[in-house]
């Protein structure tokens, strides 16, 4: 998968489709399978297919209910998603899966097409320097590795995948797979709030989105009955 991730931002028009939706937030390195049914996403869908393969699902605001028909208000930042699985319908339906990418802020819209489509600005990982308190470093990544071993289980939604960030983050996080990814690959595997993900989404530092995370986690770190949840594929969401 992580060569999948590969994403050339040179060759990027810059201009990619914005796909609303309700309650669902979708960070890179992670997928999203949708069902996609009204005919202004089937457009959507076609017009990604036959081009650059990008689609942005963008978080609708609170009150979004009262003008859904329309272009209800979103939130600034979102995922650039890659399809990587297709499969239409015979009734013109689509079943699609989204693999995150990049994140961006949407600069402006075009809402003159059957859906809308926004011109967005790439948000860069911002690396801090080689040092102690870098998140880079082997000991860092060991201690977050120990700290997600420890959580509560019912801060846990897929103990699974929470075991297989342990295990990148166990290995030191190799080359092809940045500590801030990593990150990103564990929160996909806790529970958290529609609005902490995007959070999550809308900050750039690894560091500064490692220390949200766990900032949250320990807000709710109390111990709760009940096993992690294991559920791979995801449930399709619907549009």
């Amino acid at each position: 998968m992580f060569a999948q991730l590969r994403f050339d931002a040179e060759a990027f028009s810059g201009h990619v489709p914005l796909f609303p939706l309700p309650g669902v937030v979708l960070l890179p390195g992670n997928v999203l399978p949708l069902h996609v049914f009204e005919p202004r996403y089937r457009a959507l869908v076609e017009d990604a297919l036959a081009g650059e393969r990008l689609i942005a699902p963008a978080l609708l605001k609170p009150g979004y209910e009262a003008d859904y028909e329309g272009a209800p208000a979103i939130e600034e930042h979102v995922c650039l998603g890659r399809v990587i699985l297709d499969q239409r319908l015979p009734d013109g339906r689509w079943n699609v899966v989204l693999l995150g990418l990049r994140r961006a802020r949407v600069v402006d819209e075009d809402r003159s097409g059957p859906f809308r489509r926004a011109r967005v600005e790439l948000i860069d990982e911002e690396v801090a320097e080689a040092d102690e308190d870098s998140p880079e470093t082997a000991a860092v990544a060991a201690e977050f590795a120990a700290y997600l071993e420890d959580l509560p289980a019912g801060l846990v939604r897929d103990i699974e995948r929470l075991a297989s960030a342990v295990s990148l983050l166990r290995a030191e996080v190799p080359a092809n797979v940045p500590f801030g990814l990593a990150i990103d690959l564990a929160s996909e595997a806790l529970l958290l709030g529609t609005d902490e993900r995007q959070q999550l989404l809308g900050e750039g530092s690894p560091a500064a989105r490692l220390q949200l995370l766990r900032a949250r986690l320990d807000e709710r770190a109390a111990p709760r009955r009940g096993p992690p949840r294991s559920k791979w594929p995801p449930r399709f969401s619907v549009n």
